[in-house]
């Protein structure tokens, strides 16, 4: 029995370009665009789920090759202000995650629904991140941390580990050491180190990324240090 929800393949097909129009919104620095279409697919999304709540819990099985579970793409922000470092001067993983939607109409199963979710709650987290370094505000970066700090838990709960994940824990490391939550900052390295050395997931194939990334671990991994220098 195919416990997929039967949804009109536009609602997911809406949800997608939302998400996809929001990353090319952040590309170009217009921020409150973007963050409106984050916010807006994420909504729509939790709506799909709480609807069809029930089909989801049945067809709690995982697939990566899945063709009902389009492959997340990490997008560079080359466009205003994506250039810059974090306010203590850290690595910022700066790609946001789109979605490919080429004319391939998608059940909503359970994989999809959350991966989906992780892929929204990171985007709207980097949205407050740009605008938090650009206006050098902390409330901000606490946003970004909780959007993060829920894309990771969910990220969690997935039986395979997505190349999202090494940006979503260096963001998190990051944004804990520029609040001085140094202890929770050092987890945050600690976990993406391990992910790292366990092979499950490698860097995406940019070169800032790599230097980026390695950095962060060199000199935020160990607070009191850095904090010294």
């Amino acid at each position: 029995m195919n416990s997929h929800c039967a949804l009109n393949p536009n609602q997911t097909q809406r949800i997608l370009d939302l998400n996809n129009e929001g990353v090319r919104f952040l590309d170009g620095g217009q921020h409150e665009p973007a963050r409106e279409c984050f916010k807006v697919a994420l909504e729509e999304t939790t709506q799909m789920m709480s609807l069809h709540r029930n089909e989801l819990v049945q067809d709690g099985g995982f697939s990566e090759s899945s063709p009902s579970c389009p492959p997340i793409l990490h997008v560079p922000l080359t466009g205003v202000g994506c250039q810059v470092k974090g306010i203590m001067g850290s690595y910022v993983y700066r790609y946001a995650l789109a979605m490919n939607n080429e004319s391939i109409a998608y059940d909503f199963n359970y994989q999809f629904s959350l991966r989906l979710t992780i892929v929204l709650m990171f985007n709207l987290g980097l949205v407050h991140h740009w605008r938090a370094i650009q206006y050098q505000q902390s409330s901000m970066l606490i946003k970004a941390l909780r959007l993060y700090e829920m894309s990771w838990g969910l990220l969690q709960r997935s039986p395979y580990m997505d190349p999202s994940a090494l940006g979503v824990l260096n963001n998190m490391g990051a944004i804990n050491y520029e609040l001085a939550q140094y202890d929770q900052s050092q987890l945050c390295f600690e976990a993406l180190k391990g992910i790292l050395m366990d092979g499950s997931v490698t860097l995406i194939e940019e070169q800032d990324v790599h230097d980026g990334i390695l950095l962060n671990l060199m000199f935020l991994e160990e607070p009191q240090a850095a904090a010294a220098a």
